[in-house]
């Protein structure tokens, strides 16, 4: 992404009593289209089939993808298909407006 760019996310937020957990989908529009109609397949509606947590610092925080054990513990499996269903359905949308290189800056694996 260039500097000068700028383009709105839709961010889906799924609070437990240990964790919020985070999936980026394409547009919220695609999000409710898949919410109205789930054999809408998801590869046209998730951004990046991983899911990520942050680590307690809520929304502001830095975006760590969830490991299999925290995934186990929240969710009682860590198929990520399976997770990204729930978290699609349940969670909570935000749209985050990102400019530049801040999409990639804001996410680090493990």
């Amino acid at each position: 992404m260039g500097k000068d760019v700028q383009s709105d996310q839709a961010v889906i937020f799924y609070h437990t009593d240990n964790e919020d957990f985070i999936v980026w989908a394409s547009s919220k529009q695609d999000l409710e289209r898949w919410r109205n109609d789930s054999s809408v397949p998801l590869v046209e509606v998730v951004q990046l089939f991983k899911v990520f947590c942050t680590m307690k610092q809520g929304s502001q925080g830095v975006y760590h993808e969830a490991s299999h054990s925290q995934l186990d513990n929240a969710f009682g499996t860590h198929d990520e298909d399976e997770v990204i269903k729930k978290i699609l359905k349940e969670g909570d949308v935000q749209i985050k407006t990102l400019k530049g290189d801040e999409a990639q800056n804001n996410f680090k694996n493990r």
